[in-house]
This record gives structure tokens, sequence and C-alpha cells, in this order.
């Protein structure tokens, strides 16, 4: 199976199933990166930390995602994207 996102392309084994969880997560990691200039120094020592574990899986914990979230949403409509990546990863993961 095959994403194709902007430049990003994502394949999972070879079966005919689809993953819910990656299309929004993959979604998730452009939003974030695209973010992280206009993060505020103080914060990207966090900002960076939760990105990373957003990397480290297909699961990414609470905190993470919550740190992201709520940095995205002090810089207003410039992280607009990032808190709505988040929404629809959780309705994704919630089920």
């Amino acid at each position: 199976m095959t994403f194709h996102h902007g430049d990003n392309i994502v394949q999972i084994g070879d079966h005919n199933t689809v993953n819910k969880g990656i299309a929004p997560l993959v979604d998730l990691r452009a939003a974030v990166d695209a973010l992280r200039p206009h993060v505020p120094p103080a914060d990207r020592p966090l900002y960076d930390d939760s990105a990373d574990a957003l990397r480290a899986g297909d699961d990414p914990s609470r905190e993470s995602l919550r740190a992201i979230a709520g940095i995205a949403a002090m810089l207003g409509s410039v992280g607009a994207p990032v808190v709505e990546a988040v929404r629809s990863l959780n309705a994704v993961l919630r089920g």
C-alpha cells in the first residue's frame, strides 16, 4: 500500500488493507515540519522532542500531541494546520 503526500511516499507491506491512521499521521508530520521555523526559540526543545516522538512510530503519545497542539495554538493562524491535523489524527485514533 502506498500513500502519496507531497514529496513523501509511505508504503506499508504489500497487502490490500488500509490503515486509516497513516494518512492523518503523515499529514501531521508534514504540518509539524512546516511550522517548525515559526516556533519561538524558548518552545523549540519541547516542540522538537514532541516532533521526534511523532516520527518514532505510528502511535504518538497524548503528551506529544498535546504539546504540539498547544504550541501551534499559541502561534495563531500560522499554527492552525497543525491544530487541525492533531484533531484529525485524534478522530481516527479514537475510532
